[in-house]
């Protein structure tokens, strides 16, 4: 179907009820780097308010299959501000996804459905424990146990990934698209049997070329608020241009001191 050098940076998604040992196996056979599981809560009562399919045991279940197969990088989503949740129980899933020492962690606030009045104090709690547990915080939701040395000198923003199945976003260049998705479990179906019948699985079907001042203005607001910053030298090096001349939005927030400049020796 694809011509893939599988030589790649791999990462999949998974969820507790896609994951078996036999699928684990499989995963290893591809030499994929990188698997994300969304468990969201190891509360059974919250995971029923969030519609999810599994429960704490499967969680617990298929991340012990995950550990066995000794991937580089295991990633658990947890999710704050549901409906019931209280800060003890939001800790309690914390420290129940930290004894997998997971390579990563991701707080996600939750989108679809009334949340708690004060989500900022239970990502502040969930946050400080991260950090207190050795996690370096490299997004507002990412949480990284011992980076890298050369994750220092990364930037966000000009990474090409290319994404299969249904919700995938693709990023190549300036060509940005996703496929279809849907929160809706019978939708979802159609969508992956769909893409199973296409004849040509490289249709692109939803997505954007975007022009030279997009590109400009994605780079910097990607990497403000990513951990090191927006780099002026990567900004230079990408556009042959001044970042601090890109607009009057831009020079107002840094005349107001809303983004601060830190120069940095070389060498």
């Amino acid at each position: 179907m694809l011509n893939v050098d599988w030589n790649i940076y791999k990462t999949i998604e998974t969820s507790p009820t896609d994951t078996t040992a036999e699928k684990v196996a499989l995963l290893n056979a591809f030499s994929v780097n990188r698997v994300s599981i969304g468990v969201q809560s190891f509360h059974d009562s919250e995971l029923h308010t969030l519609h999810r399919r599994h429960n704490a045991a499967s969680a617990h279940q298929a991340l012990e299959w995950l550990k066995a197969g000794h991937f580089p990088s295991l990633n658990i989503d947890i999710i704050y501000g549901i409906p019931g949740q209280t800060h003890a129980s939001l800790t309690e899933s914390l420290h129940q996804a930290l004894v997998y020492q997971p390579e990563e962690l991701f707080l996600y606030p939750l989108y679809n459905m009334p949340r708690q009045e004060n989500m900022h104090s239970y990502y502040v709690l969930a946050r400080d424990l991260l950090r207190n547990a050795g996690y370096t915080q490299t997004s507002m939701r990412r949480f990284v146990l011992n980076p890298a040395p050369s994750a220092a000198a990364e930037s966000c923003g000009f990474e090409n990934s290319l994404a299969l199945g249904a919700g995938g976003r693709s990023y190549l260049g300036n060509l940005h698209y996703c496929s279809p998705w849907s929160s809706n479990l019978q939708t979802s179906r159609k969508i992956i049997q769909a893409f199973i019948d296409s004849p040509d699985k490289t249709v692109i079907n939803h997505g954007y070329l975007l022009p030279p001042d997009e590109m400009k203005r994605r780079f910097i607001i990607k990497n403000l608020f990513f951990w090191q910053g927006l780099s002026l030298s990567d900004y230079q090096q990408y556009f042959a241009s001044d970042a601090l001349r890109i607009s009057p939005t831009w020079n107002a927030l840094y005349s107001k001191a809303t983004v601060i400049r830190i120069a940095v020796a070389s060498g």
